[in-house]
């Protein structure tokens, strides 16, 4: 039983010093924890949480130490979330909503002050742009106001945050048109499906139905001020907010029947000043274009009654204006050879306008002849309006009647499908045919490359850019080919060369060769630029290995092992490798790696393949026992002597002067472990005095190194090394240094269990 201050102590605190020693467990595992740590910290809490319910007065020691270790516990909540097998443990045991330890998250969530705050400082942002905001500036105010209400909906909030919550919300609801404005809000409801109760998401302008009739009742004064010519901005301005109005009625349910007779009333004064405002010349011309623009629904009766007020004093002027637009549109596609494509549309939009004109009507003879000899002169230009194809194009996106067949033009690059080629077509599709038939061997070879290949390392196949880069080669070429071969083929290739504007029509097989010379040439580039590719690879498996995300790191290297070429490349990559295996603890695949990059002599292969092979063994021993058989000790041995020759040699031909103290560094630190792992921490330091000497000797070389060195990504080994050799001499030495590195966590594993390991022993 345990005694604090000459008395037992209590039950809670018995559970505390439990749960204290719980939490150092997983807290000297890094972000690595065993099942096993996680399960016994978390019932640990259990225990406190049971005794300090069954406690009536708890010692307030107790409870400060009880908060002291609850923040300890939310310092492993990363370790502790990404773990999957909480939710079924917590789906096993039923574990209760008040026990937050089993539900921890990471991150983890905002206190409802901070996103209060963080809402606040959204809507300052949204006001100070006066309503203009960005983008991103609405994004971040309706992200914020989702943050709080998941807080929300997790604990009810305080009675002075509900009030500024109460606040901020009619603060953000008085932007509610600025938010609004270029419908992206729309968009983003697509996109995210919010629920009906996030009305943030949902908002409207006007917001009501009420202040939707004042705007109307306003803009109905501007007008009667300016009757009889009021200007276009405020006869647009009443339509629009008409609009406006309408949106938010069939939105609601049941609108109130004083604002419904409000709506009437204001409805019979705007058919009245429809009429006074007819005769206004300029009227009738900007309606059409705004009708375009806004495209209103067939129910809205207010766009109607103006044109209806409109037409009758306008029907006669608008369709001679009509037929001179036409007319004019014509003459300026006559004095151009190549007209633009504005020109063209521009054109066929003006005789839209004219058939609007006539449609419904009987027209005088004059008009009749005057119409036939302008369409006649339109139908001279079709292959001038066609080029391009892009006559196809507009139809997707205007989608005009099929009465309309000025939309219908279409460009003749071929004759009749039984007329023959000519002997100059002939040449240019023979030449075609041997482009293709070289890109086709390219591309094999690009495919064969991207094959699946290895056995030992593991193996990879074609990833999803490599099958993008094989589909579109293949892809075109088989087009391309089948468009040179046969008549039909050209048929085919006939709207992919009318997309192309400079292409007459007597070019088209000049311009099937073109093409299928441009295809031999992307895939030559394709073909000689796999080593680029390869090395692509390669960088970004070393940002991902840094990064930690190693089984896709691995996954980029092997990809870049089937593209690099060069023998230098290739060891830099079978290094980096076989480091991604080691560090994922599978040494066989580690010395493989490296064995494949032996053959150019890099210092820093043979140093890491000694280091793989020394600790393949030694592991085996729990890093406490010798390495007993000498054999497996005498080929790292080989490897680190090979490695020092190498580096002489680099050095005579002036290597990278920082590269290679860092690799000479790392080739003592791999010395010195080889002399520890034939020490037998068992026996007395004396009768291993000869090997800690020697270790000790070379971690002191790469400690020396390393002083002189940046700080890398793997710490300050060397001295921690150097330290707990000279600790394994003297045992009255303590290795402080190596303690601390510990307890922080060290990047290689396998350096972190030798240095426990002989922590241990001292201890």
């Amino acid at each position: 039983m345990s005694y604090t201050d000459a008395q037992p102590a209590s039950p809670l605190d018995q559970a505390l010093a439990l749960y204290a020693a719980r939490i150092s467990q997983l807290e000297s595992a890094a972000l690595e924890p065993s099942c096993e740590q996680i399960v016994e910290v978390l019932v640990a809490r259990d225990a406190v949480e049971q005794n300090r319910v069954a406690d009536p007065n708890p010692a307030v020691t107790s409870i400060v130490r009880l908060i002291q270790l609850d923040s300890r516990l939310k310092g492993q909540a990363q370790a502790i979330a990404n773990d999957d097998r909480l939710v079924e443990w917590k789906e096993t045991l039923n574990i209760p909503e008040k026990y937050w330890w089993w539900h921890l998250e990471y991150p983890l969530p905002p206190l409802p002050k901070q996103a209060i705050a963080r809402y606040e400082q959204a809507l300052v942002a949204i006001e100070a742009a006066e309503g203009k905001p960005t983008s991103a500036q609405v994004q971040e105010v309706l992200l914020a106001r989702n943050a709080i209400e998941v807080i929300r909906n997790n604990k009810p909030f305080l009675e002075r945050m509900a009030k500024a919550l109460i606040e901020l919300d009619e603060r953000l609801k008085a932007q509610a048109k600025a938010i609004i404005s270029g419908d992206r809000l729309e968009g983003w409801r697509t996109s995210l499906n919010p629920p009906a109760t996030s009305w943030w998401w949902h908002l409207t302008y006007p917001l009501s139905f009420n202040q939707g009739i004042q705007d109307y009742r306003r803009a109905l004064g501007e007008i009667e001020k300016s009757t009889p010519s009021p200007s276009a901005n405020v006869v647009l301005e009443l339509l629009l907010v008409r609009d406006a109005v309408e949106r938010v009625r069939t939105a609601q349910k049941y609108p109130s029947p004083e604002g419904i007779s409000q709506m009437l009333e204001l409805d019979k004064c705007w058919r009245t000043q429809a009429s006074a405002i007819a005769n206004n010349d300029n009227l009738h011309e900007s309606l059409q274009e705004w009708k375009d623009n806004f495209n209103p629904l067939p129910t809205y009766w207010w766009w109607r009654t103006l044109e209806e007020s409109c037409y009758p004093t306008h029907k006669i002027k608008r369709n001679e204006q009509a037929l001179k637009q036409y007319e004019q549109a014509l003459d300026k596609i006559k004095s151009h050879s190549d007209p633009s494509s504005e020109q063209v549309r521009e054109l066929l939009r003006t005789r839209d306008r004219v058939e609007k004109a006539i449609s419904n009507q009987a027209l005088p003879e004059s008009v009749c002849k005057q119409l036939i000899d302008l369409d006649s002169r339109l139908k001279e230009k079709r292959l001038a309006l066609a080029k391009g194809n892009q006559l196809a194009d507009w139809k997707k996106s205007l989608n005009p009647p099929e009465t309309h067949w000025w939309w219908n033009f279409k460009p003749t690059f071929l004759g009749a499908e039984d007329e023959f080629m000519s002997w100059s077509d002939r040449l240019w599709t023979g030449g075609a045919v041997l482009c293709l038939g070289l890109a086709a061997g390219f591309v094999v070879s690009t495919s064969q490359t991207f094959q699946t290949f290895g056995t030992k390392e593991g193996s990879t196949g074609s990833d999803t850019l490599q099958n993008l880069l094989v589909i579109a080669q293949a892809g075109g070429l088989l087009s391309l080919t089948v468009g040179a071969a046969t008549q039909k083929g050209q048929k085919a290739l006939e709207d992919i060369l009318t997309s192309i504007p400079f292409i007459r029509p007597n070019w088209q097989a000049p311009a099937t060769f073109g093409l299928s010379a441009i295809a031999l040439g992307v895939a030559w580039t394709i073909n000689e630029s796999l080593p680029q590719l390869g090395t692509w690879y390669y960088d970004r498996g070393q940002q991902l290995a840094q990064e930690g995300q190693l089984f896709q790191a691995q996954d980029k290297f092997l990809q870049g092992k089937k593209l690099i070429q060069d023998a230098e490349q290739q060891a830099k990559l079978s290094l980096s490798l076989g480091d991604v295996y080691e560090r994922q603890g599978n040494l066989e695949d580690a010395i493989t790696a490296y064995q494949t990059g032996l053959a150019t002599d890099n210092p820093a292969v043979f140093s890491a393949l000694g280091r793989a092979q020394l600790l393949q063994e030694w592991q085996k021993g729990g890093w406490t026992k010798p390495i007993a058989d000498q054999e497996k000790l005498q080929q790292p041995e080989i490897n680190f002597q090979l490695a020092t020759s190498q580096m002489k040699d680099g050095q005579k031909t002036g290597q990278n002067q920082i590269h290679s103290q860092q690799l000479l560094k790392n080739i003592y630190i791999n010395q010195g472990l080889w002399n520890w792992s034939q020490v037998d921490l068992m026996k007395p330091p004396d009768e291993n005095k000869g090997l800690l000497t020697e270790a000790k000797e070379k971690f002191n070389d790469a400690y020396k190194l390393e002083e002189k060195l940046p700080t890398t990504l793997r710490g300050r080994l060397a001295r921690c090394y150097s330290q707990l050799a000279e600790a394994l001499i003297n045992r009255q030495i303590k290795p402080t240094y190596c303690e601390q590195i510990l307890n922080k966590g060290i990047d290689d594993n396998y350096d972190a269990a030798i240095i426990r390991a002989r922590l241990d022993t001292i201890q």
